[in-house]
């Protein structure tokens, strides 16, 4: 490598074009002899994502630009409840050190806990010629070793930070922190102390989702948001003219779905109050499930015939060509009502509208779940919070008290109380078969009584 490339540089990532995963792959491309030498890849990392697709997706780009002989991931313990149990995380890296073994490359991870939370992320990645560091780069980054921390996400991407040096010296006091901290390596098998309740009540929490009830979400997503004027909020009230021209109103905004004649909404598929009561737990998040059991329910209804007929309308009315029609359709209507002063003008509306469905199109699991009414989103709080995990763990355990072991969930985590081993909360296969049947019933909605505990 050049001596003027030996520094230290500061990035920042927006996009798949820039993302990190793209810059640590660009910054091999100098290495001497890399593709007859050993390399090293160290990843550091707070949180995983399922199937470890970030990871993967690293490897596969490092090993097309140097020769990987070794990869050693390391990533904070209590992290690997997060949508998922120890049993699960342990799968998926054992599922990787063979992909891995079949390229010839040594795989190796390595669960830590330090302090209150091991919140680093980093990347490095280290020649070796005859024992010794060769070159190598290291990126200190605020991104995690996930599809969207790493740029490698068809949705969203994070805004991510990050330093690159290929000072020797640099990667050398890394390779140091990596040995100190390894130093604090826990057995997976381990899980968590036995005596360490609170450990415990936060690796419960995060190894379920809560579910945010959406109403009206497939409409509301396809649609135009139009901001009122003042006119506009003063006549809204009871104007028909409006209302023929297909806008929902509220107090500031209005939204027009352009879809309206061309795609019929099926129901959103409910869930069963039966599921529900057997299945979830109140909390003051909302309803608390365990991804053993959440896993089942998209498996299920992403298979619905209906919603598979909806995505498949919705393809189809989302080509280039349909949303060239929409949006001239569209840009006549927004100009009549911004003439009439109903609404405020800008001149980016319809793009951004466009853009926000040219993403939605491709995000086939927004849509499943959008289509169930349900979002699962994972514990929002850290390790660090301790008053509010207790908080959310102790309305976990009120709820039980009411129910003892009156439902499916109740029973497994009261199971995981006596255990301490998270393993309890999985489904076996009659319970899943009991799950799968109760999720296949009519499409509609139930009353919400139904629902109520």
């Amino acid at each position: 490598m050049k001596n003027e490339d030996k520094k230290m540089t500061i990035h920042l990532h927006t996009s798949r074009a820039d993302g990190l995963l793209n810059q640590i792959v660009d910054s091999l491309g100098d290495f001497d002899r890399r593709f007859q030498r050993r390399h090293e890849l160290r990843i550091l990392s707070c949180y995983l994502d399922k199937n470890l697709r970030g990871i993967r997706a690293l490897i596969d780009h490092v090993s097309e630009v140097v020769r990987l002989t070794d990869v050693e991931l390391m990533f904070e313990m209590l992290e690997i409840y997060r949508g998922r149990l120890p049993n699960d995380a342990e799968r998926d890296l054992r599922r990787l050190e063979r992909r891995c073994r079949r390229r010839e490359v040594t795989f190796r991870w390595i669960p830590v806990r330090v302090g209150m939370l091991m919140h680093a992320k980093s990347y490095s990645v280290v020649q070796r010629v005859q024992g010794r560091v060769g070159d190598g780069v290291v990126w200190i980054s605020s991104g995690n070793a996930t599809t969207r921390g790493l740029g490698a996400s068809r949705a969203r991407v994070n805004v991510e930070l990050s330093s690159k040096s290929t000072s020797r010296r640099d990667v050398a006091d890394f390779l140091d922190i990596w040995g100190q901290l390894r130093e604090n390596e826990i057995d997976i098998a381990q899980a968590f102390a036995q005596d360490d309740i609170y450990a415990f009540a936060y690796a419960l929490l995060a190894s379920g989702v809560f579910l945010h009830d959406w109403r009206d979400a497939l409409r509301s997503q396809l649609g135009v948001r139009y901001t009122l004027t003042d006119v506009g909020r003063r006549s809204a009230p009871g104007n028909n003219e409006l209302a023929l021209l297909g806008l929902d109103l509220d107090r500031a905004t209005a939204t027009r779905n352009p879809f309206s004649a061309q795609l019929d909404f099926p129901p959103a598929r409910r869930l069963p109050g039966a599921f529900a009561r057997g299945y979830t737990i109140d909390t003051l998040l909302g309803r608390w499930c365990p991804c053993s059991i959440w896993n089942v329910v998209e498996q299920t209804i992403g298979q619905d015939e209906a919603f598979r007929q909806f995505y498949d309308a919705l393809l189809s009315a989302t080509t280039p060509q349909a949303m060239d029609r929409l949006v001239e359709r569209e840009s006549k209507i927004e100009d009549a009502l911004v003439a009439r002063g109903l609404v405020v003008p800008d001149e980016e509306r319809l793009q951004r509208w466009r853009g926000k469905i040219s993403w939605l199109r491709k995000d086939e699991t927004r849509l499943t779940r959008m289509f169930l009414r349900f979002e699962p989103f994972e514990l929002p709080y850290d390790y660090q919070a301790r008053e509010e995990i207790r908080r959310l763990y102790d309305s976990v355990l009120e709820s039980l008290s009411f129910r003892r072991r009156q439902s499916v969930v109740a029973s497994k985590v009261w199971a995981t109380q006596e255990s301490r081993e998270l393993a309890a909360l999985e489904l076996r296969e009659d319970e899943q078969a009991v799950l799968e049947t109760l999720l296949q019933g009519p499409i509609g909605d139930e009353d919400e009584s139904e629902t109520a505990e």
